[in-house]
């Protein structure tokens, strides 16, 4: 569906590190995520109420709050293509990885309320509805909610790996969490509907757990790249594969990095040349490798 969308309205698709197109695929994404993640609310809500069932019901809180991570991503990708100014002269960049920490700490107050749910389920032993819990339409919308998880996994890892984006990375993480939680609520359903065993609470608090530790990670993650974290090895090896391909570039040190979010970025360092090379030369060759 992305594929097909993407061809549909954005040129040069192919060309992931133009900002203009970046912008665009992490906009498409986010709102593919708002109308998928809103149609599972809409869905699973029916259903726990009907059924009574918590697991469920903490299952379609956890797709609401996908679909407003989804919202923030939106407005991160639109402020961060926001062309530097004179109060922001490097650039609105930073602003996704804001959203990343907002999208974060969202995961976590509803994995607060989804464990307090639960909790409230298994000290009073609540039993869901078997007809409304376990019936043919509500075992098969719970089976098609796994699929769609994992292609919103799929289509947010392949393309935030490709644009480097945070906050799709942190998406697609929540993601993979929900279709751990998609399978376990199946998954007590059917145990309920054919063995009588009713884990509908205690589910719901191990999704809440779930929960709870991605949004801690991705948390952690988010803040070490606005604080300034070291640069992958292999950023720092492509930049020396383009500072050596001069051959009068003897050696590099003193290297910094400053991150303005993903595609915006400073980097300066120390280059090590011969004293008997011409100093204009020398001043152009450098000049042309950094740029």
């Amino acid at each position: 569906m992305i594929s097909l969308l993407s061809r549909i309205f954005i040129k040069n698709r192919k060309n992931f590190e133009d900002a203009t197109v970046r912008r665009e695929y992490g906009m498409l994404c986010s709102i593919t995520g708002i109308v998928l993640n809103f149609l599972l609310f809409a869905v699973k809500f029916i259903i726990g109420i009907l059924a009574g069932a918590v697991s469920i019901l903490a299952d379609s809180y956890n797709n609401l709050s996908d679909a407003g991570s989804s919202i923030l991503s939106l407005f991160g990708f639109k402020f961060a293509g926001k062309k530097a100014d004179d109060d922001n002269p490097f650039g609105h960049g930073r602003i996704e990885y804001l959203a990343g920490l907002a999208i974060a700490f969202l995961i976590m107050m509803v994995g607060i309320s989804s464990l307090k749910e639960s909790i409230i389920g298994i000290v009073s032993n609540a039993l869901p509805s078997l007809d409304a819990y376990t019936g043919v339409l509500p075992l098969t919308l719970l089976g098609a909610s796994v699929l769609v998880k994992v292609y919103m996994v799929y289509y947010n890892t392949k393309i935030g790996n490709k644009i480097n984006s945070a906050a799709m990375k942190t998406v697609a993480k929540d993601s993979v969490t929900d279709v751990i939680a998609n399978i376990l609520v199946l998954g007590c359903a059917i145990l309920y509907k054919y063995k009588g065993i009713n884990l509908d609470s205690w589910c719901g608090a191990i999704m809440s757990l779930f929960l709870l530790f991605l949004g801690l990670k991705a948390a952690k993650e988010t803040v070490n790249d606005l604080l300034g974290k070291r640069p992958d090895k292999e950023l720092v090896d492509k930049i020396y594969s383009i500072v050596f391909k001069y051959e009068q570039v003897l050696g590099v040190h003193d290297m910094v990095v400053h991150d303005y979010g993903p595609g915006h970025m400073m980097i300066s360092l120390h280059v090590e040349v011969s004293g008997e090379e011409d100093v204009y030369l020398l001043h152009d060759i450098i000049d042309t490798a950094m740029m």
